[in-house]
């Protein structure tokens, strides 16, 4: 019977590797099955062999990937164990990996960036209204890209919100989704997202002599 300390175990084996990518796939096998964990480390690290090199340690657990089984000693289920040491274990080593790279990110990431935060303020759906917001507030910065589409500019900058955390891939429109984590992550990031002043200004009518 698989224990709550065996999985705590293989975290702190990547932690010790200093294979975070190891421990984020865990994390990500759980939080958004094997396809999408797959497409989400390609684009985070470049690879997503360190799944393979999970699903291996797994099964030397006599655990199958996906398999919804409760744990012997806690009789909590295996995804919400792998969440929750993920949280504790690993999240400040993910934080820490987040600053060292935050001034590297693109203006339109940014931009996204603010975006998101903005309206998750007003509880909207935050991606499902990403494009027309973006165009909405930064339509005059997309003139100096007039021969990229929008769509591209936006999945660019998704994709490296992706790389920093704040995203993952999903299997539900629009394909993106905010990691539970975000906001902790946006606090890294919080010196790095514009300021937006809106003027509203309403021409005047010249009155008849």
């Amino acid at each position: 019977m698989v224990k709550a300390a065996d999985i705590e175990a293989l975290f702190k084996k990547y932690i010790e590797e200093n294979s975070i990518e190891r421990a984020d796939a865990l994390y990500l096998l759980y939080a958004v099955g094997k396809e999408n964990a797959a497409k989400t480390l390609r684009i985070r690290y470049g690879i997503s062999a360190p799944l393979s090199s999970v699903i291996e340690d797994l099964k030397r657990l006599n655990i199958e990937p996906g398999e919804s089984l409760k744990l012997e000693d806690t009789g909590e289920y295996i995804g919400d164990a792998v969440k929750s040491a993920f949280n504790y274990m690993c999240l400040r080593k993910i934080l820490e990996n987040v600053e060292k790279i935050k001034e590297n990110l693109s203006r339109e990431a940014k931009n996204v960036l603010y975006t998101i935060k903005e309206m998750d303020k007003l509880d909207i759906s935050v991606l499902d209204h990403i494009e027309l917001a973006y165009y909405l507030l930064f339509k005059d910065l997309h003139n100096e890209f007039k021969d990229i589409p929008l769509r591209n500019i936006i999945e660019n900058a998704l994709n490296e919100l992706v790389r920093y955390h704040i995203l993952y891939l999903t299997s539900y429109l629009p394909g993106y989704g905010l990691t539970p984590y975000w906001r902790d992550v946006l606090n890294i990031l919080k010196d790095e997202i514009p300021e937006i002043e809106i003027k509203v200004h309403y021409k005047q009518k010249e009155v008849p002599r």
